[in-house]
């Protein structure tokens, strides 16, 4: 039993290193095959709920990969930044059903994911999506919207002195001028000083890298742009568009305005300038601290 656990390990530790969805996909069916067997022999039940735990953290991780993909249309997805090379779910070995399974699965903040891990004698699919369906973050997960907390935009707003918010909508603008949805920003022009505060996963056909892109390029054409993500440095967007900008990392998890949860995932500000003068800087901003 022993060596069987060494193994498990080894997948744990691989699926954190994976950056391809096909990858994560073929973890994830090893570790299916693997809890098949272990049920036939009738195997240990804490070296069968290994196996059920490293699918479970398979797809967690496929949902987060596909989140962070740019979509092409339909069910295909740019595998290259510049958006050339398309890539159908079936060609990563997934299917659309499993594909929305898993995204819902890597909405669940990762304490709660991690207490359901602890917590369960048997770990499935349909429990991770239970959880998914009955926390307060996955109407604000599905929608894409976190409000940013106004402690922190003050900050910025101190510092910057925004002039435009370009993701924003009436009840949660940062700025007396913004773009809504209904505005289709991304085909906006964004100058002077921008704050951008994306959705996090898709929002119709865009994901969270068109979003950098067009903040990127509007740096590049003259605006400041401060965007407030996600830090996952593991994903596409951050090594195209996110190190061509000065990074703020934020001590601890913050809480956002329209949630009662705290952040499922570690928060960073990326300040994109014109001319881009502080490509590779990195600050620890423990300035920023929760009231």
């Amino acid at each position: 039993m022993m060596g069987g656990l060494v193994k498990f390990d080894e997948m744990k530790r691989a699926i954190v290193a994976c950056h391809e969805v096909d990858e994560v996909a073929t973890i994830r069916n090893q570790a299916e095959a693997y809890r098949y067997a272990l049920r036939q022999a009738s195997e240990a039940p804490e070296i069968i709920r290994k196996a059920e735990e490293i699918k479970l953290r398979a797809e967690r991780r496929a949902g987060e990969l596909l989140q962070d993909m740019p979509k092409a249309t339909g069910n295909q997805y740019s595998a290259k930044s510049n958006g050339t090379t398309k890539q159908k779910l079936e060609d990563m070995g997934i299917s659309r059903d499993q594909s929305s399974k898993w995204q819902k699965i890597a909405s669940i903040p990762e304490d709660k994911f991690e207490g359901y891990l602890g917590a369960q004698d048997e770990l499935t699919t349909a429990g991770a999506l239970r959880l998914a369906k009955s926390g307060d973050w996955y109407q604000s997960s599905a929608s894409d919207d976190w409000w940013t907390p106004q402690w922190v935009f003050d900050m910025l707003d101190q510092e910057f002195g925004f002039e435009i918010d370009v993701c924003a909508s009436a009840e949660n603008a940062k700025c007396q001028r913004f773009f809504s949805r209904e505005d289709n920003a991304l085909d906006q022009e964004w100058t002077g000083v921008c704050w951008m505060n994306p959705p996090y996963g898709r929002s119709g056909d865009k994901s969270i890298y068109h979003w950098m892109q067009k903040a990127h390029q509007s740096a590049q054409e003259g605006a400041t742009v401060v965007c407030f993500v996600p830090a996952r440095t593991d994903t596409l967007w951050w090594w195209d568009h996110a190190l061509e900008g000065e990074i703020r990392f934020i001590k601890g998890r913050l809480k956002y305005d329209n949630s009662n949860s705290i952040s499922p995932f570690p928060q960073a500000v990326v300040i994109l300038r014109p001319g881009l003068p502080d490509q590779g800087q990195v600050i620890w901003w423990e300035e920023c601290q929760q009231p």
